[in-house]
């Protein structure tokens, strides 16, 4: 059962399967909805594209340990094209899942994550009529392999390659969640933690336990010192 669709200048988009539709916006800007995070080079108009959708975790296949979702992601994206493809800037919000080092307790962690990425196409592999690279590196009389090289080291660091006409977002916003998800999560600054010797909540009630020394190599090294003293 197909979708709604928005007719306008002969093209036909059906959002049921995941097709990108376009309409003129009051600023010029053109819009659209996204059902899935991903779109064609064909549909980004020469002023940009604007897209807007919910993604969950399957539509970016995320593993359990890349970063677990609780519910649904926004995700709101600029495209501009570019000659060999185009700039992406938006930003993917929403609550993720994370356990407390301290206390190991789940919470939920309101998340705003902006991002700006640029997706290039793929080069072709450059024939080498029998002669090896090396060869043909030499012999460049306009220094075109020199500039390459140069212009390979001057890109930026978020550059994604696609081949074909579409591009796939699900990698890259991946990747972005990832890179963004804190090493040590707090479901306060303030938590107390467990209690080392009974595993007591210490945010929820104090136990009986006394209170442990600070069980470290340095303890080992006070010990040492304070009987060679005596």
């Amino acid at each position: 059962m197909s979708g709604p669709l928005l007719i306008e200048g002969g093209r036909r988009f059906d959002i049921a399967t995941a097709r990108v539709y376009t309409h003129s916006s009051p600023g010029g800007r053109a819009s659209g909805i996204m059902a899935l995070p991903s779109f064609l080079i064909s549909e980004i108009p020469e002023d940009g594209l604007r897209l807007s959708c919910e993604v969950g975790a399957e539509d970016l296949a995320l593993e359990p340990e890349d970063g677990r979702v609780a519910g649904l992601l926004t995700l709101e994206i600029e495209v501009e094209p570019l000659e060999r493809g185009c700039h992406v800037t938006g930003a993917l919000a929403g609550p993720f899942v994370r356990q407390c080092v301290r206390c190991l307790k789940d919470f939920e962690d309101d998340v705003v994550l902006p991002f700006a990425v640029q997706f290039e196409r793929k080069a072709e592999p450059q024939k080498r009529n029998g002669r090896g690279a090396g060869a043909s590196a030499s012999r460049d009389p306009s220094g075109e392999v020199e500039a390459q090289s140069e212009a390979a080291d001057a890109q930026p660091e978020d550059v994604y390659e696609f081949s074909g006409e579409r591009v796939e977002l699900g990698g890259m916003l991946r990747e972005q969640i990832i890179l963004a998800t804190p090493m040590q999560p707090l479901c306060a600054a303030a938590c107390l933690g467990l209690c080392p010797t009974c595993g007591q909540d210490l945010n929820e009630r104090r136990c009986g336990c006394p209170e442990a020394r600070g069980d470290n190599p340095f303890a080992v090294l006070r010990e040492l010192r304070d009987k060679l003293r005596r």
